[in-house]
């Protein structure tokens, strides 16, 4: 866990339950100039039904979590 995660109390597995359960929130989508990529916003809720907010984008090979924001 990260100090970020810890400071926010969002655990590794609540963030990967909501990447696969949540939905694509395409309005909070984001072009980022500075590194020329998009930023896309998943939205959706844990199984201890906290409400979150997963921001990831994507390089060559692999997806990046950007962050991850507890909407509760």
């Amino acid at each position: 866990m990260t100090e970020r995660q810890s400071e926010r109390s969002i655990t590794r597995m609540e963030i990967l339950y909501v990447l696969r359960a949540g939905f694509h929130e395409k309005k909070k989508d984001k072009f980022d100039q500075a590194y020329g990529c998009w930023n896309y916003a998943i939205h959706g809720k844990t199984m201890d039904k906290r409400e979150l907010r997963i921001i990831i984008s994507f390089d060559k090979n692999n997806m990046l979590i950007i962050t991850a924001i507890d909407l509760t």
